[in-house]
């Protein structure tokens, strides 16, 4: 597989659409749902961040 930086900006992207999705849908009431999706936009953005962090920093990142 080829690491395209693209990639990762369109998961970073789709990770925040994801956090903000039970308020735009209208179902953060449903709380179980709602912390589902915040969870996992969370981890989808944080990941996506690190990538992204690690291809302009590569020094900084141990065992690479």
């Amino acid at each position: 597989m080829q690491f395209a930086e693209w990639e990762e900006w369109v998961a970073l992207v789709v990770g925040a659409l994801v956090v903000i999705a039970p308020w735009v849908l209208r179902f953060a009431p449903i709380h179980a749902a709602m912390w589902s999706c915040v969870v996992l936009g969370v981890i989808v953005v944080l990941s996506s961040i690190s990538e992204i962090w690690a291809v302009h920093h590569p020094a900084a990142i141990v065992g690479r």
